[in-house]
C-alpha cells in the first residue's frame, strides 16, 4: 500500500459512459487509484434514479468498486485512453502536493511547539538550578545552547550535566563519590544515597520509574561516548542531529530536576 504518513493515497479520473444497456439507462464509471492498484469504480443511471427517489445527495453516491484486471475489454478501452490516463496521474501529484503541503505546515507548528517547550524547560531548569547550585547552570546553558549549532557536542554537555548533578548530590549528602566517576556508577551511587531503591514506602510504580530514570542515564552517557565528542570520533562516525540532541537535553532535564526534588525532600525529611 502506498501511504504518506499513514495516509492511503487516492486519486480518481471524471466518470465516462461504458456501456448502453437501454435506451434509458447507462453504466458509467471512473478509473481509481487506492491501496497502490488501480481499479474501476463504475454505477448505472438506474441507481442515480433511486438515488434521487430517496433524496440521497449526488456527493455522496456510492460505487461498486472492481479491480482493473476484472473489468471487462470494451470498458477498458474507453476508460484506457491517455487523456483519462493523464489526468489520473495529473490527481494523484496534486494530492500528493496537498499532502505534503499540509504536512509541511504541521511539521512547522509542530517545530514551533517543540521550540517553544524547549524555551520553557530550559527556564524552569534553571530556575532549580540557581536555588540549588549555581556552578551547575553554567554546565546545563552550554548543553542546552549547544542543541541546533552542535549536537554532539551538546550530548556530551548533557552527559556531563546529569554526571554534576549526581556528584553534587552525593557530596552534598556527605557520601562518597564511586571509584569511577563515570556515568552508571554515579547514577546508582546517586540513587543509592537518595534512599530511592530501597524506599520502604516506594511501590512497584516509584521502582521501575527510579529503575528507568538510571536506565535513561546510563543511555545517555552511552550515546555520548558513541556519538558526543569526549572521546573524539572517527571520520565516517555517525553525526548526531539535533532532534536527538534535544530529546537528550530534555531527558537530562527532567532527570536532573527530579533528582534535585527528591534530594530537597530527604533534606527536609531529616529536618523534622
Amino acid at each position: 500500500m502506498i501511504l504518506f504518513e499513514g495516509m492511503d493515497i487516492q486519486a480518481y479520473t471524471k466518470d465516462v459512459t461504458l456501456e448502453m444497456i437501454s435506451a434509458d439507462e447507462t453504466t458509467y464509471g471512473h478509473l481509481y487509484f487506492s491501496d497502490s492498484a488501480i481499479k474501476l469504480a463504475y454505477r448505472t443511471s438506474e441507481e442515480d434514479y433511486h438515488d434521487a427517489m430517496q433524496g440521497i445527495p449526488v456527493d455522496e453516491k456510492g460505487y461498486s468498486i472492481r479491480h482493473i484486471s476484472l473489468v471487462k475489454e470494451d470498458w477498458l478501452e474507453k476508460l484506457a485512453v491517455a487523456e483519462n490516463i493523464s489526468s489520473l496521474i495529473e490527481d494523484l501529484e496534486n494530492r500528493i502536493d496537498q499532502l505534503t503541503d499540509t504536512t509541511d505546515a504541521s511539521i512547522a507548528e509542530m517545530t514551533k511547539l517543540f521550540e517553544s517547550q524547549s524555551a520553557q524547560i530550559q527556564e524552569d531548569t534553571l530556575d532549580v538550578l540557581k536555588s540549588f547550585d549555581k556552578e551547575l547552570v553554567k554546565v546545563w546553558t552550554q548543553a542546552h545552547s549547544l542543541i541546533s549549532l552542535e549536537p554532539s557536542a551538546s550530548i556530551t554537555h548533557s552527559s556531563s550535566y546529569i554526571e554534576s548533578i549526581c556528584k553534587h548530590i552525593i557530596v552534598k549528602m556527605n557520601k562518597e563519590l564511586p571509584s569511577k566517576q563515570e556515568m552508571s556508577p554515579l547514577i546508582n551511587e546517586c540513587v543509592k544515597a537518595l534512599g530511592l531503591s530501597d524506599n520502604t514506602l516506594a511501590d512497584s510504580d516509584l521502582i521501575q520509574l527510579v529503575g528507568s530514570i538510571k536506565g535513561i542515564s546510563q543511555s545517555i552517557g552511552a550515546f555520548r561516548s558513541h556519538h558526543g565528542i569526549a572521546h573524539g570520533a572517527a571520520p565516517q562516525a555517525y553525526k548526531a542531529t539535533e532532534s536527538e540532541a534535544r530529546l537528550l537535553n530534555t531527558c537530562a532535564a527532567a532527570i536532573s530536576t527530579f533528582l534535585i526534588s527528591r534530594y530537597r525532600a530527604k533534606q527536609q525529611d531529616s529536618k523534622n
